[in-house]
């Protein structure tokens, strides 16, 4: 693990991706970040978005939802509700959930239903 870390993504089903890596991108509450051999250790919420991630000098990415990291001094460690290869996305059954949840979050009637549909949609990457 000389040039590169070890870097697993969990889902609540499975780990989606564990293998050494030399850098990955992803996004965070605060913004964008790259990790890279010897980030400095943190904590961070991932936001919703893609993770890129380089492998061998071939770059792969992946749609997350929300969730948490932790960066390690030779490892990192991704939790998020759902991860999806760009392969694995329906796109036209995606878009029709994406619409209905969108209209079902303008007619909510409680917070905690607003809450909830918009975890829905996050998951929906």
């Amino acid at each position: 693990m000389r040039n590169g870390f070890l870097l697993e993504i969990i889902t609540p089903e499975k780990v989606f991706f564990s293998g050494t890596v030399e850098e990955m991108i992803i996004n965070a509450s605060s913004g964008e970040l790259e990790i890279m051999h010897h980030t400095l250790p943190m904590v961070a919420n991932v936001a919703p978005g893609l993770i890129c991630i380089t492998q061998n000098g071939r770059k792969m990415e992946a749609a997350c939802s929300e969730g948490f990291m932790r960066v390690g001094n030779e490892s990192t460690s991704v939790l998020v509700k759902g991860c999806k290869w760009p392969y694995e996305i329906n796109e036209e059954e995606a878009g029709m959930e994406i619409k209905l949840l969108n209209q079902k979050i303008k007619e909510v009637d409680s917070v905690k239903e607003y809450k909830s549909l918009k975890a829905k949609l996050a998951m929906m990457i």
